[in-house]
């Protein structure tokens, strides 16, 4: 068993069953040692649905093939119930953030149009990537992906909200060096 710093867990057993306990008992593992997530109470998730209309339209997302989603707090779970931050949202912690989330959630402080230009306008030149998630300050979370994925996405982002909630309680999060961020260092 291989656990690598930022990026996850390699098993390699005499079997496909031997592999399986062996992942299963590092999930007890975690799960004894991680805190309990709960959900998140935000005061203002009745204007999400304003803020994922001006996302929409600051993407520019039209026709029947992609979609833009919110998703109310109750559905995000972190330590404690806190708040995600804008500290949460800093850097990029796993090679899977660029690859397959578009280089992670974007911060929006304020859902005012001008802003969320700005956040997607400077995510595009630090990534070369539209972004595909957002999260509204107090509000909570919109995606914008594909509609024959939307629903796995979501699961996906809920997961790495997590897992940066349990980073920052633990040691904070400790992000790759830019050098691994270009398509030249990635793994």
């Amino acid at each position: 068993m291989v656990l690598l710093s930022n990026h996850g867990l390699i098993v390699s057993c005499d079997s496909a069953e031997q592999a399986r306990q062996v992942v299963g008992a590092v999930i007890q593992l975690c799960r004894k040692h991680l805190p309990v997530l709960k959900p998140v109470c935000l005061p203002q998730r009745n204007q999400l649905s304003i803020a994922s209309a001006r996302i929409r339209n600051s993407l520019g997302v039209q026709g029947s093939l992609m979609g833009v989603k919110p998703i109310s707090g109750n559905r995000i779970r972190t330590p404690d119930g806190l708040s995600p931050q804008r500290e949460w949202f800093k850097g990029i912690i796993t090679p899977e953030e660029m690859t397959y989330l578009a280089g992670g959630i974007v911060w929006i402080e304020q859902p005012e149009s001008k802003v969320i230009q700005k956040a997607i306008t400077r995510h595009q030149n630090k990534t070369g990537r539209t972004p595909m998630a957002f999260y509204v300050n107090q509000q909570g979370l919109v995606l914008a992906a594909d509609k024959k994925h939307i629903s796995l996405y979501q699961e996906v982002f809920l997961f790495y909200l997590q897992i940066r909630g349990w980073a920052m309680r633990m040691n904070g999060l400790k992000p790759l060096p830019a050098k691994y961020l270009t398509p030249e260092g990635m793994i």
